[in-house]
């Protein structure tokens, strides 16, 4: 959940909501907001992989959450998410889509340029995007600090996730006690094989 946006909006929707993440610094965050709105939201610290936090109508993990985890971490979470989840519950996320990011010259639509000017320091993030058949996405960053016209500083940075096409996350799925109930666009429009830049796949518990 991170900071907890997507639980706070849920729960202005009138879900019941409990938010989990691996990371306790950002669950202080959202645990902070949570009192500031005066809202009584449970926050969980917990593995994806391993952790037990109950049964839900609906595990949600979205913003490339899953594409942080290897292939088979990926089927490890999803056997786990499928004993957090009531008999029929749903589980709803997003990943890019393999086949869109591997057609013609559609990476580079991931490359980021931004730049921030104050009175003293000019603060720039460069990144740049490969990846390859078996949807090893690997992101390389530049972050360049210069304040008052001295040498700026630069720190380099890199990450990789696991990219999948439809086909292969309805194999995973299958393969793991789910049902695909359907595969869209992340606005909620028609997923197309190669145009749609992200999958968003609701499926059953079965």
């Amino acid at each position: 959940c991170g900071t907890g946006s997507q639980v706070f909006f849920l729960n202005k929707l009138g879900y019941e909501v409990v938010g989990s993440d691996i990371s306790l610094s950002m669950l202080e965050i959202a645990r902070n907001k949570a009192q500031e709105k005066n809202l009584n939201i449970k926050f969980l610290e917990g593995d994806i992989r391993t952790f037990e936090a109950g049964k839900f109508d609906a595990v949600i993990t979205i913003f490339n959450a899953i594409g942080h985890l290897t292939k088979s971490d990926f089927e490890k979470a999803i056997c786990n998410i499928h004993n957090n989840l009531k008999p029929g519950g749903l589980y709803i996320f997003d990943i890019n889509n393999l086949d869109y990011l591997l057609l013609e010259n559609n990476i580079t639509k991931l490359t980021i340029d931004w730049q921030k000017k104050t009175d003293s320091k000019i603060i720039r993030d460069v990144q740049y995007s490969t990846i390859n058949k078996d949807g090893i996405l690997a992101s390389y960053t530049i972050n360049s600090e210069q304040e008052n016209n001295q040498d700026p500083k630069i720190l380099h940075s890199e990450q990789t996730l696991q990219i999948y096409n439809a086909q292969q996350l309805k194999d995973i799925l299958e393969q793991n006690g789910f049902k695909v109930i359907d595969q869209l666009n992340t606005n909620g429009s028609k997923f197309i094989e190669n145009k749609t830049d992200c999958i968003l796949t609701v499926a059953k518990k079965y």
